[in-house]
C-alpha cells in the first residue's frame, strides 16, 4: 500500500500543479473549489407569510485580507433580509452571514432560486452561486 499511497500524493500534487496553471485567479482553488460562496441548507421549504433562516457561507483562501459584497437577487415573492452582504475576511477566513429568506402571502408556490450576485475585492463575478427554496401555499 506504501507505493499506491505515494503514487495517488504525486498524481494529486501534478494535478494541483496543472490546475494553477489553467485558473487566472491568484489562487487557483477560486475556480475550482465550489463552496467558497455557499448556502446552508441548499435546499429550504417555506410556506407564504413564513420565512427560513439560511447561513450564507463566505471563504477567503489568501494570506491577506479580502473585500466582498454579495446581492441576494430574489425571485418576486421572496425577500431577503439583508438583501446585501459586504465586509472582509481576514487570511484564511471563512464566516457564515444570516440571511432571513421570507414568502410573501402572495408568493407563487413551487421551487425558485435565489442567486447570490460576488463581488470580490472590486472584481464582479456574476450570479455564480445559489440556494434553492420551495414555497408551500
Amino acid at each position: 500500500p506504501a507505493k499506491f499511497i505515494e503514487r495517488y500524493r504525486s498524481w494529486a500534487y501534478a494535478m494541483r500543479d496543472a490546475f494553477r496553471t489553467l485558473s487566472s485567479e491568484d489562487d487557483y482553488r477560486y475556480w475550482f473549489d465550489p463552496f467558497w460562496v455557499r448556502a446552508q441548507p441548499y435546499r429550504n421549504t417555506v410556506k407564504r407569510g413564513e420565512s427560513v433562516e439560511i447561513a450564507v457561507h463566505l471563504r477567503n483562501f489568501r494570506s491577506r485580507v479580502q473585500t466582498h459584497r454579495v446581492e441576494i437577487h430574489t425571485p418576486p415573492g421572496l425577500v431577503a433580509e439583508p438583501t446585501v452582504l459586504e465586509g472582509r475576511l481576514q487570511a484564511e477566513e471563512r464566516r457564515p452571514f444570516p440571511v432571513r429568506l421570507r414568502a410573501t402571502t402572495d408568493a407563487k408556490p413551487g421551487v425558485h432560486i435565489v442567486a447570490f450576485d460576488i463581488i470580490r475585492d472590486g472584481k464582479r463575478y456574476g450570479e455564480l452561486f445559489d440556494v434553492v427554496v420551495e414555497v408551500q401555499p
